[in-house]
């Protein structure tokens, strides 16, 4: 009787479409609802370090395709359409559900499009490292030139002798060849004079206190 109770128990389960619970051994690993947290944070990166181990550790395809999502965020489309493609082999999984993981990988073969379409970006250049150039020594200025000397006339340049420029300064009166000229006037006169006071003789008087000859 017993036995028919549990029979009957069991197949009401199955046709409420009900699931087996999961045993107590096999209760949710802890490092999977850290990735799902991390996920919903948007923290793919290390999400993604998550699921990569426990698929490494447990191999469950489920986790194929968590590793699929963190690439699509992470707009690698690559490693997400092979992520994806290796669920849907080996995973039993609903047409719904493969529908929406063609669905994602339609998603990430219209990306690589995009990306290859696109032109590539050329890296910067790297750094060139600067050596640092000491500063030229400045020149002293030379010293200032002095100022110019204005040049000192030269003294005139006295053309006639000393004698003559002193003789130019001192007045015809006081030369001695004027008055030497004046005499010899004189004296001329005076001879002149006596000899049409003699009567045109030939002889000429004879100065007082002098001898003259006699004819």
């Amino acid at each position: 009787m017993r036995q028919f109770r549990f029979a009957l128990a069991l197949v009401f389960l199955v046709t409420a479409g009900g699931s087996w619970p999961a045993p107590a051994s096999a209760a949710e690993d802890s490092r999977e609802v850290d990735a799902r947290a991390l996920f919903a944070k948007g923290d793919y990166e290390p999400a993604l370090d998550i699921y990569a181990k426990l698929f490494a550790e447990k191999n469950d395809p489920v986790y194929l395709r968590n590793i699929g999502r963190c690439y699509q965020k992470l707009k690698n489309p690559d490693k997400s359409i092979d992520a994806f493609k290796e669920y849907l082999r080996r995973g039993k999984i609903k047409s719904r559900e493969r529908d929406e993981v063609n669905g994602f990988i339609k998603e990430m073969e219209d990306l690589k499009a995009q990306q290859a379409a696109a032109p590539a970006v050329a890296p910067p250049p790297p750094a060139v490292p600067v050596t640092p150039v000491e500063p030229t020594p400045v020149a002293a200025p030379p010293p200032a030139a002095p100022p110019p000397v204005a040049a000192t006339p030269a003294p005139a340049v006295t053309l006639a002798a000393s004698g003559e420029s002193s003789a130019e300064s001192t007045p015809i009166t006081h030369r001695w060849w004027f008055w030497a000229g004046i005499g010899a006037v004189v004296v001329g006169g005076v001879v002149t004079a006596i000899v049409l006071s003699s009567g045109g003789s030939d002889k000429l008087p004879c100065p007082s206190n002098t001898v003259c000859p006699t004819n």
